[in-house]
């Protein structure tokens, strides 16, 4: 759940880029809040990202704020969002990784099934 080394800093860099992409998107998400809300809540999901806090929940939020921005597109707009969809969903089912701060609090833990 918590792979460290070199899928650790992959998890590192994906969780990253999943930030930098919320972030950029903010000006397109047509949602019917007020863009200030929109800015605070993207920017604080985009830190929580990077941070690795609440990864699963926080990219599932994600997900479901680029998920609400479905509007008809052409062919190439189209894979963008779906790559853009991607991201979040792939990072959701990964996890955090060891360099975060789900790590931390909830880090690898040995479970004996012995009894003394």
């Amino acid at each position: 759940m918590f792979p460290a080394n070199a899928a650790g800093f992959a998890l590192v860099i994906l969780r990253c880029c999943v930030a930098l992409q919320m972030i950029s998107e903010i000006p397109i998400l047509n949602l019917e809040i007020p863009s200030w809300f929109t800015w605070f809540l993207c920017a604080v999901v985009a830190v929580a990202l990077c941070l690795g806090a609440g990864t699963p929940v926080v990219s599932a939020l994600c997900f479901l704020l680029q998920f609400s921005d479905m509007q008809p597109r052409n062919e190439t707009q189209t894979c963008a969002f779906l790559a853009s969809l991607g991201l979040p969903l792939v990072l959701f089912l990964l996890g955090p990784g060891a360099y975060s701060i789900d790590a931390k609090l909830y880090g690898r833990r040995i479970i004996s099934t012995r009894r003394r």
